[in-house]
């Protein structure tokens, strides 16, 4: 749900290395304009942004970016001295060959920006793919505008800690081949882990600790689609025994929420008993059934691209509210509402 925090646990120094700010890394050049601006005032692009802040954690995705973009996205401004963990969690950013090797980033390349010790610093520039070129974000496939992306030359660029404030995102594009897509999560480094947690994805952290982790949620099969969001399109039919839990949970949730996504709020769910509090219990609820499914589940190797979903008819589905905080939805050709729940019909 994209109210949701991205991350709200701490995380280890290895996973987010600090680099020591170099002369090649502290240089001026923080655009003038938000990537927001941009977009409001060029919506013929057809670019997507979507930006959520969760207070002490996050996440931005701009999808469809446009060509001649210089850029930002202001993020973690909330976050003190101790600075900001990020990690790119999707990256298609063109690069300049096409030769499957890691290239430099002359065409279009994106870096973040911060303040330590009342200087201006920049990361390096990063662009390409993900990991290797087998891995779904280098998938030409997906964006046939894209003339040239090579997995990026630095993996160990995706994630790091900024040790500073006035943190800031920077996109640039040259003026042709567009089309690209990057999310990054992110988290104060000072926030430590808590055994109460309040939404979705501090649930996931939390409880998610063995072979299916909380990033493999992501763009799962075709009802899973973004990032825990509850809200997304559901664009084809289920693809096992998972994504059928993730469409039952996008159902209660927005049952719960009467279908208006801002109606969702923050709950008090106790990690060491498993239990939800009084305050927004349905959604607390609704986070419990898939959080402990996705727990025992052997997660898919990758997400899954859009072009694997089957499309199917739709189904008008009515909300079921049981036993006060328990919402499903079903559909009333077949099923019924009962006192415990959706029964076939004849068993309610």
């Amino acid at each position: 749900m994209k109210i949701s925090p991205i991350l709200a646990c701490a995380v280890t120094a290895a996973k987010f290395p600090r680099k020591k700010p170099t002369a090649s890394r502290s240089q001026s050049g923080v655009p003038s304009s938000s990537c927001a601006d941009f977009v409001a005032n060029n919506p013929s692009e057809g670019i997507v942004l979507d930006v959520v802040d969760n207070g002490h954690s996050g996440q931005f995705t701009i999808d469809e970016y446009a060509d001649d973009m210089f850029c930002f996205i202001d993020f973690a401004n909330q976050c003190d001295q101790s600075g900001v963990n990020v990690e790119f969690t999707h990256l298609t950013v063109e690069t300049s060959g096409s030769d499957g090797t890691p290239n430099s980033c002359r065409y279009d390349s994106v870096k973040f920006a911060y303040t330590a010790n009342g200087n201006q610093m920049f990361t390096d520039n990063v662009c390409g793919c993900l990991h290797d070129l087998s891995h779904f974000s280098c998938d030409k496939s997906e964006y046939t505008d894209i003339q040239y992306l090579s997995f990026a030359k630095d993996p160990e660029d995706h994630s790091e800690t900024l040790v500073g404030t006035d943190t800031k995102f920077i996109l640039s594009t040259d003026y042709s081949n567009f089309g690209g897509k990057v999310t990054v999560e992110w988290q104060c480094a000072s926030q430590t882990a808590s055994s109460t947690v309040s939404n979705t994805v501090e649930m996931a952290e939390a409880l998610m600790t063995g072979a299916f982790k909380p990033s493999m949620a992501t763009d799962y099969g075709c009802a899973g689609r973004g990032t825990f969001d509850a809200f997304s399109q559901t664009v084809g039919r289920a693809i096992d025994d998972t994504d059928h839990a993730f469409f039952a949970w996008k159902k209660c949730v927005q049952c719960a929420a009467d279908h208006d996504q801002s109606a969702i709020g923050p709950y008090d769910y106790d990690v060491d008993n498993d239990s939800c509090g009084s305050t927004n219990r349905a959604f607390c609820e609704c986070d419990r059934v898939l959080i402990n499914k996705l727990v025992n589940a052997t997660p898919l190797s990758a997400p899954t691209s859009i072009s694997a979903c089957v499309t199917t008819g739709g189904v008008d589905l009515e909300c079921c509210n049981w036993d006060t905080h328990r919402w499903a939805a079903f559909n009333a050709e077949n099923s019924c509402c009962g006192v415990d729940g959706v029964r076939e019909n004849g068993m309610c």
